[in-house]
């Protein structure tokens, strides 16, 4: 029995609706790579592509050689759409590290490696905008970020030669709940006790 003209229609928006479904999917797990950017010794006016983008920047604290830092404050970055990110380097034995005041928006990733000789260093978040992952990346000074957006992941990315230490401040209210998080750094070396951190809440 043939089917009838209803019944075609039918089965002819469902398997365009299957279709497009299907290339839904199919391009959700294929984002576009993006570009890479760097900095310049100059003012910079980054605009990011829909892509996943990259960003390098550097920051020299030595008076002499401070010239060749190629993020200042002067500079702006839209990383745009994508999970961007931004690899910033920091050398130098005249100051310490520091986030210059640039325009940062819609960068999601920040890896920072600090080098720099001279001392502790702050890397202060007000300023920028769109934050999800904040790393310090394989530093050999110690590093505290502050101003960080509500829920950024915070991490640590050792290089098997540095010792790694976390010394977590959190605001709580008063009185604060019992609340706790333990805060493993895996993997546990052979014949070191598991320790977790406690943070009260």
């Amino acid at each position: 029995m043939a089917a009838s003209t209803g019944d075609q229609s039918t089965l002819t928006a469902a398997l365009n609706t299957l279709t497009a479904t299907v290339a839904s999917v199919v391009g959700q797990g294929t984002s576009a790579p993006g570009q890479t950017f760097t900095l310049t010794t100059g003012v910079d006016n980054i605009v990011g592509t829909s892509g996943n983008d990259t960003i390098n920047a550097y920051i020299n604290t030595t008076t002499a050689t401070a010239v060749q830092t190629t993020l200042t404050g002067s500079d702006v970055i839209n990383g745009g759409a994508g999970t961007d990110t931004l690899n910033l380097s920091i050398e130098g034995a005249n100051a310490a590290g520091s986030l210059p005041a640039a325009t940062i928006t819609n960068v999601e990733n920040f890896f920072i490696r600090d080098l720099n000789t001279s001392g502790a260093s702050t890397y202060n978040f007000a300023t920028v905008a769109g934050e999800q992952q904040v790393w310090n990346d394989r530093s050999t000074q110690n590093v505290t970020f502050n101003n960080l957006g509500t829920g950024t992941t915070v991490g640590v990315k050792g290089d098997n030669s540095n010792n790694v230490s976390l010394n977590p401040q959190v605001h709580r209210p008063s009185p604060p709940p019992a609340r706790y998080i333990g805060i493993f750094i895996p993997p546990r070396p052979s014949g070191c006790a598991e320790t977790a951190l406690p943070v009260r809440l």
